[in-house]
């Protein structure tokens, strides 16, 4: 029916009245649902954020304890830290080992941020400490030191003061036992943790801005929950804020009654908060993740209010409704147009202040992009005088904004959609979402736009930041080096993959997507069933060791297997970490069969030592027969163990055999000791006639220490080929052995040498106790001759008394003149120059010119260029006396000749001194070199000049030696010297 002639009506104030409660009820309806499913959901994200935070921190806790404790696992049982240990607390005066001991400890300090490390005795006295001040220790300490030695485990040591004024401390006890049946207990190693270092940051640290939050980290004692960190609106409190478990409203005791998830209750101020209550698994501690509700729920009062504004406008404008209603029918109008007007204009009065009681702005612009009209929230955000100013002048970046509002206007679309940033009243910028409507006349034209806009700064901020986490994550997920499955917790299928995991199984991206786990088949008998499955299902950590797994190649691997149940954007999600352990327990592999070796060196001795060593190499590489050798300071091969060339007769040589070098030869082993590195063939093994094994399948290895070839291993005739791996653990095994077998080695040459110097001060001792008495023998007779010439008197025979009392006494001063000079060699050492051996040679001639000339002795110098390095006096000495040497025992010789050059000899040059004089009798060689020793008793010198040159030549790391086929046949004196430069010959060349 038309408005315009139809009868106003008079409706019963009882329906308008019905009509306006049905109204009112359904706003109110309507605000109440909205609202009310606004706060469920602002809730619940509040409470996930919580519960990831405390997830996040606990994980974290429990990787922090569990890289401590490993950190103890590296001294526990390890025999060369026990070794150590055990010679430093039964000798404090084994500096040594003591400081070997702190030097490892000192670097175990530095490296993994311990306050201090230091071993208590078994009696829980302190005795080694990496601080010079030991620090005090309670009455309880030791009695936890008496524990651990009694359970022979390590132990954790939680949240403790040493003293009531100290700081608070973690420690890890580790229990040393000597070796032996039974185990002997030695002591404690402490590892002290400083909270304040990394754990108390930690825990206080919280991943978004907020003025209230903070994670709480307790633990239960008796009655009452213990606070283990400082809080942030009170000091003083770790250790020390008790409350009681029967509080109800407090969630630190409700965590360490053992709940866990979501409260609200009051916090340690009394103030309301919501926690998110977390247990730390494998320890005594439970977190707490809690926020003010004045903080956590502000929000939500902003949007009550913006709720009932619009519920009290929109009543507000039905209430209108029923009253203009109401005032409609009480009036008469006469016209039907006016009526018609009338009901128009309060529709549009109602409509307009439904508008203008919305929260979103609304605006209308004409074709000049002019405001025209705005709404109470369009005036509030632009002000009062919005109205007719162009809308440019509150845009930001207008001109993308009119090149994306210009298809509105030219007619081509009715609706559109923009983002704009825009200036607040105040010039604040904000970020507006713009509806945009065209306003049309009835000939179609363009006269303008309404538009509606809504503020979403803040709801853009929030999801950037969400967008943000969920890169951070996806980078995390994507960089980790860890294989990672994402698996439906419900069906086992396989939401997500990771490239490490792809990388490391070799399967393809799509291969693993949309497959349950266990029709995967590389898991072996763990999850390659849905009865197995079930198993991860059930349990939130599930954690599987050395598990093996098999790569799209065939090749298998050793892997940790770790899965953990949680919810996603409320799915429930399982992730499985599968990390590669081959290489790890390759190395737990090495470190045995090191700790096997060192027993080894530790407990036998002697050949036997070396043997045992050969079976253990023997064992690992699976090989029958094998050689273990030194090389002694002559450069020969010194084996003391070998193997027969079948497995089951293994015996130990009854003597080491020695191999000099000129024995080498070419075969495998001397080119690895020259080459200093691995000599490898896999060439199959033959048997010869005899039954005996042909070594062609072998790897013979150096021993090298500080660059230099000092022992040799070489395994042979395993069934099948060698590898890479072989020779990488062969190498392992070597680096192991080689400072011991040096310190060994050294040992041994230290007791020789001292053995030769204690010989050679026996032999000294004698021989100066011997010559020097026969001056003094002669000085006593002549002194009592002369006692008794004196009192004839007779003036001839005290004369010839005091010439011979007098030679006697220059005999003596000769002897003990020549003694200090010898004892001076080595420690009175000139400048070290490189010098020539012709000018060296020249020099000792020059001062020898006389008596070679007196002889007629012809001397050949060599013109090779070799040249020397020592102290050039010394030198000179050594040729000096050599030549004056050789010219005094020429004899009758017609034609007297010297010859000086220089020769190869193994490795080096040897220098000689050559002379076809009286020679020496074979008999009488070996003691040439003895103090005093003289072959003629009535030649000039004292027996002391071969003793010096013997010692000037060891002091410059050479020997010396002598040849002479026999009497008459001439003497040649070999030496060598360190750092002898000699070029070779051509023929050496080729």
């Amino acid at each position: 029916m038309d408005v315009r002639s139809r009868d106003v009506r008079r409706f019963p104030p009882v329906l308008l009245l019905a009509v306006f409660l049905v109204v009112t009820a359904g706003i109110l309806s309507a605000g109440y649902l909205y609202y009310r499913n606004y706060r469920e959901n602002f809730k619940r994200g509040v409470e996930q954020t919580l519960l990831a935070i405390a997830d996040l921190k606990a994980s974290e806790l429990i990787d922090w304890r569990a890289e401590r404790l490993a950190d103890a696992a590296v001294f526990f049982e390890n025999s060369t830290f026990l070794g150590l240990t055990r010679r430093a607390l039964a000798a404090p005066a084994a500096l040594e080992a003591r400081e070997q001991l702190l030097a490892w400890l000192r670097s175990v300090e530095q490296a993994y941020q311990y306050d201090r490390l230091f071993i208590l005795d078994a009696q829980g006295v302190e005795r080694l400490s990496t601080r010079d001040v030991p620090g005090p220790l309670a009455a309880y300490f030791r009695d936890q030191v008496t524990e651990v030695l009694r359970s022979g485990q390590v132990s954790f040591l939680d949240f403790h003061r040493d003293a009531p004024d100290l700081p608070i401390h973690l420690s890890i006890l580790v229990p040393l036992f000597a070796a032996g049946p039974p185990p002997r207990p030695l002591g404690v190693l402490v590892l002290k943790i400083d909270p304040r270092t990394y754990l108390f940051p930690y825990i206080a640290r919280w991943p978004t801005p907020s003025r209230t939050a903070e994670t709480l980290l307790v633990r239960r004692e008796g009655g009452e929950v213990v606070f283990l960190n400082e809080l942030r609106f009170r000091k003083g409190t770790a250790l020390a804020l008790r409350s009681p478990l029967s509080d109800a409203t407090l969630p630190a005791a409700q965590a360490a009654l053992g709940r866990e998830g979501i409260m609200e209750g009051r916090d340690y101020r009394g103030v309301p908060v919501v926690a998110a209550l977390s247990k730390v698994p494998g320890s005594p501690w439970s977190l707490v993740a809690r926020m003010d509700v004045s903080e956590a729920y502000a929000p939500l009062q902003e949007r009550l209010l913006e709720v009932a504004l619009i519920v009290g406008a929109l009543l507000l404008g039905a209430a209108a409704g029923v009253g203009l209603a109401w005032r409609q029918q009480s009036a008469k109008f006469y016209r039907s147009r006016y009526e018609m007007s009338e009901a128009l204009r309060a529709v549009s009065l109602r409509q307009e202040a439904l508008l203008a009681a919305v929260p979103d702005i609304i605006m209308e612009v004409n074709a000049s992009k002019v405001y025209t009209w705005a709404n109470l929230a369009g005036r509030e955000f632009f002000g009062e005088d919005v109205l007719g100013k162009e809308a440019a002048v509150f845009f930001e970046g207008e001109q993308s904004i009119y090149e994306s509002v210009k298809p509105l206007f030219e007619g081509r679309e009715d609706v559109l959609y923009v983002e704009s940033l825009q200036r607040r009243k105040d010039g604040e910028k904000r970020l507006l979402a713009w509806w945009c409507r065209v306003l049309k006349d009835d000939r179609g034209r363009v006269t303008g736009a309404l538009s509606s806009a809504r503020d979403i700064t803040e709801q853009k901020r929030s999801q950037e930041a969400l967008n943000a986490s969920e890169i951070r994550y996806r980078r995390l997920f994507e960089a980790a080096k860890d294989g990672i499955l994402i698996l439906n917790a419900d069906t086992g299928t396989i939401l997500d993959v990771n490239p490490f995991l792809i990388e490391m199984l070799g399967f393809s991206h799509d291969e693993f997507l949309g497959k349950r786990i266990w029709d995967l088949g590389f898991f072996g008998d763990i999850v390659d069933s849905q009865a197995r499955f079930e198993e991860l299902q059930r349990k939130e950590y599930v954690r599987y060791e050395n598990l093996p797994l098999e790569r799209a190649d065939g090749r298998r691997l050793e892997v940790e297997f770790v899965s953990n149940v949680y919810k996603v954007s409320g799915q429930k999600v399982i992730q499985c970490n599968i990390r590669d352990i081959t290489d790890r327990k390759r190395a737990e592999d090495a470190l045995a069969v090191q700790k096997r070796i060192g027993d080894i060196f530790l407990t036998r001795t002697g050949d036997e030592m070396f043997y045992e060593v050969l079976r253990v190499v023997l064992e690992v590489l699976k090989s029958p027969y094998g050689v273990f050798g030194y090389l002694d300071e002559e450069g020969a091969l010194v084996v003391p163990s070998m193997t027969a060339h079948v497995w089951d007769k293994c015996e130990v040589p009854d003597k080491s055999i020695v191999f000099p070098r000129e024995t080498w030869g070419d075969s495998s082993w001397p080119r690895a000791v020259k080459e200093l590195k691995p000599n490898f063939s896999n060439e199959g093994s033959t048997k010869t006639p005899e039954g005996h094994v042909r070594l062609t399948r072998h790897i013979s290895l150096p021993i090298l220490f500080q660059g230099a070839a000092i022992g040799l291993f070489q395994v042979a005739n395993k069934e099948t080929p060698y590898t890479g791996d072989d020779i990488h653990q062969l190498e392992a095994i070597a680096a192991y052995v080689a400072p011991v077998l040096s310190a060994r080695l050294q040992r041994q040459r230290q007791e020789a040498e001292l053995q030769a110097k204690n010989d050679e001060l026996i032999r000294f001792t004698y021989t100066v106790s011997h010559d020097l008495k026969s001056p003094l023998v002669t000085i006593r007779t002549f002194l009592g001759y002369l006692e008794q010439d004196a009192r004839r008197p007779d003036p001839a025979a005290i004369e010839k008394d005091l010439g011979y009392i007098r030679n006697s006494a220059d005999k003596m001063s000769q002897l003990l003149d020549e003694l200090l000079e010898l004892s001076r060699i080595g420690r009175r050492v000139n400048p070290s120059v490189e010098v020539t051996l012709q000018e060296v040679v020249q020099e000792a001639l020059d001062l020898v010119a006389g008596r070679i000339s007196g002889r007629g002795v012809e001397v050949k110098v060599t013109q090779e260029p070799v040249r020397l390095w020592g102290d050039r006096v010394r030198l000179v000495e050594i040729f000096q006396n050599l030549i004056d040497n050789a010219v005094k025992f020429m004899g009758d010789e017609r034609d007297p000749r010297i010859e000086i050059g220089a020769e190869p000899e193994g490795d080096g040059t040897a220098l000689f001194v050559r002379d076809n004089g009286m020679g020496i009798d074979l008999r009488h060689q070996p003691k040439l070199f003895n103090l005093f020793e003289k072959l003629d008793a009535n030649s000039e010198g004292s027996g002391i000049g071969l003793v010096l040159i013997k010692r000037i030549v060891e002091v410059h790391g050479g020997k010396i030696r002598v040849e002479s086929p026999g009497p008459g046949q001439g003497t040649t004196f070999r030496f060598t010297l360190a750092k002898t430069k000699r070029p070779p010959r051509e023929k050496e060349v080729k």
